[in-house]
């Protein structure tokens, strides 16, 4: 439990936080404006 340890932990936690906000905020877009999305991603 050296302060490289803790300081990795921290990192990696960070990083799933964003990761998990990341994806909760994709899919509420993708809700919203699906056919949007879907229509920029064809042109």
């Amino acid at each position: 439990m050296g302060p490289r340890f803790i300081f990795a932990a921290l990192i990696v936690a960070f990083g799933i936080v964003i990761a998990l906000a990341t994806l909760t905020t994709i899919r509420h877009v993708n809700l919203h404006t699906s056919s949007a999305v879907r229509a920029t991603a064809r042109s």
